[in-house]
């Protein structure tokens, strides 16, 4: 047997790995994005509540920036972002949650608000944090004590 037909298997097969990593990592994205949503969104964003900061007639919301899902905007996104939703509807909840954002404000580039201004229109794919155990045990099993 030639030793290139041997190693065109095996490239083959390689081939067919790096696709299939491909699209299981296209496959997650695309499963934290409501399409409805995001059709409406110039930008969609990953991202963990960090602090609810000052708040009038719009609550401004601190945000980790986890993964930048789209973005039809010239922003170029850091790793924190400021973004608005209306004081007296629900905002960006606690923990990990995608956003589809809409510019704050046509003149002032860089502000950002939840389309909508609130998170019936503007958050989905919400992941609560874990609570931590008061005992410090796993799933509510207390630690394991030596006597």
């Amino acid at each position: 047997m030639s030793p290139y037909i041997e190693l065109g298997g095996i490239m083959k097969a390689a081939l067919v790995f790096l696709m299939s990593l491909v699209l299981v990592g296209r496959a997650t994205a695309d499963e934290l994005v409501n399409s409805k949503l995001a059709v409406k969104a110039a930008v969609v964003l990953r991202v963990k509540l960090l602090a609810l900061g000052l708040a009038d007639k719009y609550a401004w919301y601190d945000v980790e920036i986890l993964k930048v899902l789209k973005n039809d905007s010239a922003e170029k996104f850091g790793k924190k972002v400021k973004i608005a939703a209306y004081s007296w509807k629900p905002g960006i909840p606690e923990g990990e949650s995608t956003v589809y954002l809409e510019q704050y404000n046509e003149s002032k580039k860089g502000l950002w608000k939840l389309v909508g201004g609130e998170a019936a229109t503007g958050v989905s794919h919400v992941q609560k944090p874990v609570a931590a155990q008061p005992d410090g045990g796993a799933n509510g099993a207390a630690p394991h004590r030596s006597p």
